[in-house]
Order: C-alpha cells, then structure tokens, then sequence
C-alpha cells in the first residue's frame, strides 16, 4: 500500500512543471499541477491559461512522452515557436524558450532551474 501511494507521489511530481511567462514586460512564475496531456490557451477550459489576446483559445498541447515533454501547435493563428523557429511538435528542454503570441514562455520540470537569461519579447 505505502509503495503504491509512493509510486503515485513520484508519478504525480514527474507531471509537475514550473511556467515562466513574460508579455508585454510583466513576468510571472507559475507551478502547474496537471496530468498530461496540458492544454495551453486563452479559453477557460485550458489546463493553462494566458491571459492574453495575441494567444489563441486552444494555443498548443503539452504531452510527456519518455520522459520528456513535448510541446505541439494546435492551429494556433499566431503559432508555437521554440527557440525561434515555427515547430508543428518539438521536444523541449529546460533551456528552451517557446513564443506562443506574444508571451515568451520557459518550461521546466519542478526540479529543475529555469534559465535565468533575460527573454525579451518577439516584435510581430
């Protein structure tokens, strides 16, 4: 009994990640508690919401697969960029930085450090 509610504990924390998230200058931290697949959007129904406009209502997916999560663009009008470039699904890392509209947004598991290096927002 104690190990399976163990094995659950360890389960639960894998599915844990810290967001970092910068538009328009204001920067937050978030700690998202939810078990994959993540919405990431605008509408209400999003596992993760940010709130703003240039995000779309359904922006992108958030999958964990070997270990690794997994961010995919869900048609969002303005795209899912990771490092720069468009990407339809890509791997992440913590030293990743994803432009979903225009918030810049860095993804980590809850152990791990976030990059501290300034993100500066993409002029569209």
């Amino acid at each position: 009994m104690c190990s399976d509610l163990q094995r659950e504990k360890e389960s639960f924390r894998a599915m844990t990640y810290r967001i970092r998230f910068q538009s328009f200058g204001k920067s937050q931290i978030l700690e998202v508690m939810a078990k994959p697949p993540c919405i990431i959007g605008r509408s209400l129904a999003s596992d993760i919401i940010l709130w703003d406009m240039s995000v779309s209502r359904r922006h992108a997916r958030l999958t964990e697969r070997d270990g690794k999560l997994h961010i995919e663009d869900l048609h969002a009008t303005n795209g899912v960029l990771v490092n720069g470039i468009p990407v339809q699904c890509a791997a992440l890392t913590p030293a990743d930085i994803v432009l979903l509209g225009n918030c810049v947004v860095q993804l980590a598991p809850l152990d791990a450090a976030i990059d501290a290096r300034e993100c500066a927002l993409v002029e569209s």
